[in-house]
Parts: C-alpha cells; structure tokens; sequence
C-alpha cells in the first residue's frame, strides 16, 4: 500500500491528517473509477465467453480448449484484479474514516466518535467513574485507536492501575518513538479492523491450556497409517484401476478409527469450531510488527516476543488447519486434524498467549503516541522513583477542550502541603480540579503526556468520591456508600504505592456536626497514614480543619462574579478561604423569594 504525500514537517496534526485525508479520499475515488472499469470489462468478457460456448457446442474438445479456454483464464484473472481493488476501495474508505475520528479528536469534537469502553467501568475501582476514564466523552475514548481487543484491554489496564517508576518511564520512551510512526499506526489499526470477533482471541489462549489429548504415540502413528493407507487407495482407484475393494477396506478402517476417537477429537476441535476467529488477519498483524525496527528498550522486547516465538508463522499454520478441518470428515479424518491441532496448541499456545500479550501492548502504546502526537504541547511528566509528590504547573483537564481548559498549580507532597481544601461557590471550578488532578495522574502512570506545563510525580493509586451513587437494588443510600468508599480509601493509604484521595463535598449526606466531626477524623487520619489529596467544600466550618493539620494543610479558594443577575467565573484558584457564597443570589436570579 502506497504511502499518502508528507506534508511539510513543521505541519500541525491537524494538517497532516486533512492531507492524509483528502489523499485517501483521492485514491479511494480513482480505485472506485478503476473498478467500475474492470466490472464492465467483465460483462463484457461474460458475454463473449457465453457466445462462444453456444457458438463451439458441436465442435471437439481440441477447438473448445482453443476457443474457450484463453477467454475463460482472462475472465477469473479479470475477477480477481476486480476483487482485489474492490478491498483496495474499502480499505481507502476506512481510513479516510479513520482520519476523520482522529481530526475529531485534534479538533475537541471527539465525543461518541470512539470506544467508550464501558465494559471496564467496573463498581469496584476507588476513582473510575469519579474521573470519567471511561464512557461516552470519557479518557478511554479519547485516547483508545482503533484495535483488537488485547489492546483495549491493555490500555484500560494501564489507565486503572498505575505501573511503577520504571515501567512508565520505559513506556514513554516507547510513546516518544512510535509518536512520528503516523503510517506504521495507520497500518496497525487497518489490520485490527480485520482481526473481527477479536474478543475471542483470547479463548486461543485458554484452548492451549488444556492437558494434552492425544499423548500416545500409537495413536498418532495409527492415525497416520489409516489415513494414508486411504489416500493410497484412493489414488489406485483412480489411476492404476485397482477397484473398488481396497478403497471400502481403507476406508472402513479410517471409519473406525474416527469413531473410536471421535470424542477425543471433539475435545480439542470443539472450542476453535464455536468461535469465529480470524487468525489470518491475526497473523497478518503478527507480521507486521515483525518487519518493524525499533530502538526503544521496551519494544525492542516486545518484537523479540513475536519473533522469537515465531508468532506469524504459527499463527498462519493454524490458519491453515482450521480452514482445513471441515473438509476432514469427507475423509472420516476429524481424529487425525485433531491430532494436529493438538500437536499445535502443545507447542504454541504457551506462547500465544504471550504473542497476544506484545500485541496489545504495543498497540496501547500506539494509541498513547497518537494522543502525544495530536497534543504537542503536552509534555510527558517527571516521573520518581519513590516518594509521594504531586506537584503540576499549569495543571489543566485533558478532556476538556484547550481553548476553554484554564490552569492552575498544584504541589503535594514532598516534605511540605500534603492536604489542599478548596472552598468555593457552585460551578467555581473545584470538581474540575479534582478532575484534572486524577486523570492527569493516571495519564502520567500509564506512561502519557500530561495536560501540564510541568508535572512530578511519583507513583500514585488514586482514590475519589466525585461521583457516589445511591443504589436502589442494593438498598444503599448515597451517605452509605459514601462512606464506605471512604473506609475502602483509609485502606488503600496504609499500603503502597501512595494514595492520591480526590474527596468531593465530604459528609454531605449527614448534619453539620457530624460532618466536621467524620470529616475532621477522616482527613487527619489520611494525612498521619501519609497520603496526599484535595477536598472541596461549602462548608467554611471545614476549613478550620486546615489550622488544627498546622503545616500539612492548606486552604484555597475559587471566586464568582455576581452582576446584574449574571453570575461569572474565572476558574482561577487562590490561597485562602473563600469569603462570599453565591447561593442566595442563584436562587433570587431565578425567581425564589429569599
């Protein structure tokens, strides 16, 4: 496949992907005109082929062959070039598609444009849905390219579970090599859109796992015997006229010999006969990353995976027996496919397993360059080795788009603030901090760029309550659950690595005393156990907490505007405690006699 023109190398992502797109709109319009051609060259050739077979019906077979076969061969080469520029179109297709989600994506109009991936939106992590890492507008969509579902499945690992020093830092330097690799993406995320029901790849790997069936060798030496002693009786049957007799006694022999095993056979081909793997397009990806040079440690490691273990190869193999198993019993040699396929699993499927491994890797990695690629100005953060630091410059929210994002520093940690609590009016700018404080750490352990200036950071868990909900089915109400999040955070902040707690209108279900009391006891109790973490509040009583924590704690704030019935915000945070609310003026401005 021919490579798009470059544009020049000081262009925007934006403009490299316009050119991307509009060169392979260009060549998907001249393919669709080429193919056009071609079909009416085939009516064409389909009607002189059936003119001349009426025309040599009474003629011998030597003018038949003359006449007809030079026409028939142009016409199956003829469909097969149609075939061939048929895929060509629709690849075309796909990835001027492909160019249009990823401008979306450059352009901040991304929303439902991607895979959500609500399926890892599970109720038991401590800040998923707090910090909108997955869903429709969520990180997992913006981030996530177009794959097979080990590399889904590897990113939204990466996003839920932060990797250690050195694995984050091994990964931007992967993200730093593949970030200018714009053909070797495109051409990743081509093959994946041909991996179809790649959700069952997996079950590969969990076929392989079984215990050997067939382990005898007489069994496999018999299999052989009975299936070649058919084909030679067959092949005298038809060309040395031996008879019909030494055909039915092979084949009465295959015949019991596949029934003798059929069960045997039904348990290793059963499984690969239920799903509908692609392995070709599998392999196909396999080869692809094998023809690539890399230099970064991690995914120089990770091709050596598919090389080593020769995974295109095997993968292609078993390709070619599974497109052969169904024509297996016009023989009654389902035992014998059986064998093979189990010869296969006992050899690969250990390090299938591992080859799918690499592959979601390196396409997670894929999906964090084009991020870094489309977000220039997003630097990857600094990532410690030990310690609990959260320290940001310019600290924004990556999913909100860039011409709206404003900024504000954060630092954490390090010997000085470990507790910030932000007081504020509605709609002021504290969840959104809280936010941007989370996501951008769960960028930065995955291996990311940051929406930052300059971020340090160490490795963090993070916990949240931005987003608790009452459960009807369980028969829990919000104050509940709540605080039995809360009880999971104090947890999770005496084990490592560090927690980062995002606590969002701490108690509000409850009376004010109790909620200064519970709040006051939680806060102190996640400091003393080391963590690092914000709080927003309405609730200026809570801001007292900060002068009883000394040095630990500091208060801050973010102020409205209320003029002429209009209420403004600048998002800016501030040092200190808040001195106004804006509550009575918003209920006066719609109405409410106050």
């Amino acid at each position: 496949m021919s490579s798009p023109p470059q544009p020049p190398a000081t262009a925007s992502p934006g403009e490299v992907y316009t050119s991307r797109l509009a060169a392979r709109r260009a060549e998907q319009q001249r393919l669709a005109r080429r193919h056009a051609l071609l079909s009416g060259w085939h009516r064409l050739l389909l009607g002189t082929l059936v003119l001349l077979i009426i025309l040599v019906e009474k003629e011998g077979l030597v003018a038949k062959l003359v006449f007809i076969g030079g026409p028939a061969l142009l016409l199956g080469d003829l469909i097969t070039r149609r075939a061939r520029v048929a895929q060509l179109v629709r690849e075309h297709r796909w990835m001027a598609d492909l160019y249009q989600q990823r401008l979306a994506c450059v352009e901040d109009r991304w929303p439902g444009t991607g895979e959500p991936g609500t399926r890892y939106l599970g109720p038991d992590h401590p800040a998923a849905a707090d910090l909108d890492l997955f869903g429709v507008g969520g990180l997992f969509e913006r981030m996530t390219m177009p794959c097979t579902r080990a590399g889904e499945d590897t990113l939204a690992g990466w996003l839920l579970a932060p990797a250690g020093a050195v694995e984050a830092r091994e990964r931007q330097a992967a993200v730093a090599e593949l970030r200018g690799r714009l053909d070797l993406r495109e051409h990743l995320a081509l093959l994946a859109s041909h991996v179809a029901a790649s959700s069952d790849l997996p079950h590969v790997a969990h076929w392989g796992q079984a215990a050997a069936v067939f382990t005898s060798p007489a069994a496999r030496g018999l299999g052989a015997l009975t299936l070649a002693l058919t084909v030679v009786a067959l092949l005298g049957g038809l060309v040395f006229h031996t008879g019909t007799a030494p055909v039915l006694i092979a084949l009465g022999l295959q015949a019991a010999f596949a029934i003798t095993l059929r069960r045997r056979a039904n348990a290793v081909l059963g499984p690969l006969e239920k799903h509908p793997y692609d392995l070709a397009a599998l392999g196909r990806l396999f080869a692809r990353l094998e023809s690539e040079h890399f230099s970064s440690p991690r995914l120089v490691q990770l091709r050596a995976n598919l090389i080593c273990g020769r995974a295109s190869r095997q993968t292609v193999w078993l390709n070619h027996l599974r497109r052969w198993a169904p024509l297996a019993p016009m023989l009654a040699s389902r035992p014998q496919m059986a064998i093979l396929l189990d010869c296969w699993r006992q050899a690969s499927v250990p390090a299938f397993a591992r080859w799918l491994h690499a592959l979601g890797e390196i396409e997670a990695l894929c999906a964090l360059a084009a991020y870094s690629y489309e977000c220039p100005g997003d630097p990857f953060p600094e990532i410690l080795d030990a310690g609990t630091v959260f320290e940001a410059e310019g600290l924004g929210h990556p999913l909100l788009p860039q011409a709206r994002c404003v900024r504000n520093d954060v630092a954490l940690g390090d010997g000085g603030t470990r507790l910030l609590i932000i007081s504020g009016s509605n709609m002021a700018g504290k969840s959104t901090l809280l936010r941007a404080a989370g996501v951008n750490a769960a960028l930065a352990l995955a291996g990311a760029p940051v929406r930052a200036c300059r971020l340090r950071i160490a490795p963090l868990t993070v916990g949240a309550t931005l987003r608790i909900q009452d459960s009807l089915l369980a028969g829990r109400s919000r104050f509940q659950a709540e605080i039995l999040r809360v009880r999971r955070l104090l947890e999770m902040a005496k084990g490592l690595p560090p927690l980062l707690f995002l606590l969002d209108e701490l108690f509000q279900g409850t009376n004010s005393a109790d909620r200064r009391i519970g709040a006051d006891a939680v806060l102190r109790q996640l400091v003393d156990a080391g963590a690092i973490g914000l709080v927003t509040t309405h609730d200026l009583a809570l801001t007292e907490i900060g002068d009883r924590l000394d040095d630990r704690a500091a208060n801050c704030h973010f102020e409205d505007h209320f003029d002429n019935g209009e209420i403004t915000f600048d998002y800016r945070m501030r040092p200190g405690v808040v001195r106004h609310s804006n509550g009575l003026a918003l209920m006066r401005a719609v109405g409410i006699e106050v």
